[in-house]
């Protein structure tokens, strides 16, 4: 299912083994690693079987559905200045980015776009507008959203558009790759309040911290899904040099255990099993290096793919 991915840290990805090869092109290598990640999950719009769409009214048959249809040639065309549009997903999906595509001549002055889990509480996600593009593209934060609602406020009309109603051809939504971000994470202490969850928020400044140099471990839980590949950065002058990896399916585990004569702190690696029934991540860190306060793990940032 997931194409083959035997290095484990940058290092070993030189056949000479010279280190100094890998520290002259670390940046190159990471480029080409990272190409082979998906870090951007599926649109669960166009072509999701069970949608609800709804909307505040519709001219001369353009439908709210026809923005979730994955043709840029349909479109929603709203009766009213002021109008609504909202699809209701199957389930509950863990969503990190929104795309919209207008319409030139209608271009939506003021609107914005809400998420929520429930019908019920809502998050907005983003708030602006333009009379120049009609095109947004929209990350936040990932969270667990069922209903994407987007209200209208104001257009600006121009071009030869027929009226100042909204006109939207296509929106989608995309749900996160990185699964180790779908919850906040357990660990086995947290040295001075850093918490499991700041290393999975996509923030380079913040970070778990370990509370003992063997044995520290980090994990998170989630529904069951696919992982193949992970990586894993740590604090400067806390590399790790020894760890085992755990996946679990349900309550089995599968493992490996990785080591290396050299602290590591940017690391790329493979799931111990191929399985899209992967329920929980874990990392236990058996050995670190000495850094500015002691030898517990720091984990900037870990992230687990689907692959290709």
């Amino acid at each position: 299912m997931f194409p083959s991915f035997e290095e484990f840290c940058m290092d070993e990805m030189f056949s000479d083994g010279s280190i100094q090869a890998e520290h002259n092109n670390r940046a190159y290598m990471a480029s080409l690693i990272v190409a082979r990640l998906r870090t951007i999950g599926q649109n669960v719009i166009a072509g999701a079987i069970g949608l609800l769409w709804s909307a505040s009214g519709t001219l001369w048959s353009h439908g709210p559905e026809e923005t979730g249809d994955g043709l840029l040639g349909t479109y929603w065309w709203a009766d009213t200045t002021v109008s609504w549009l909202q699809v209701v997903l199957p389930f509950q999906q863990y969503l990190q980015r929104f795309q919209l595509h207008g319409y030139i001549g209608y271009y939506l002055n003021s609107f914005s776009v809400k998420l929520s889990p429930d019908g019920t509480t809502w998050t907005t996600i983003y708030e602006g507008g333009s009379t120049s593009t009609v095109e947004y593209d929209v990350r936040f934060r990932a969270m667990w959203a069922r209903y994407i609602r987007i209200e209208i406020y104001d257009i600006y009309q121009c071009c030869g558009a027929l009226n100042n109603y909204a006109v939207i051809r296509e929106i989608e939504g995309y749900e996160t790759a990185n699964i180790a971000s779908w919850r906040p994470g357990s660990s086995s202490g947290d040295r001075w309040g850093h918490l499991p969850y700041e290393a999975v928020d996509n923030q380079l400044g913040t970070y778990w911290w370990g509370t003992t140099s063997s044995g520290s471990w980090i994990r998170y839980d989630f529904p069951a899904t696919c992982m193949a590949y992970y990586r894993l950065r740590l604090y400067e002058g806390y590399g790790v040099l020894q760890m085992e990896i755990h996946v679990f399916l349900g309550s089995t585990d599968y493992s490996y255990s990785w080591a290396s004569n050299v602290p590591q702190v940017d690391l790329f690696g493979v799931s111990p099993i191929t399985s899209c029934s992967i329920t929980a991540f874990k990392i236990i860190f058996l050995d670190n290096a000495q850094g500015a306060y002691d030898d517990y793990p720091v984990v900037i940032e870990l992230e687990a793919y689907y692959g290709e």
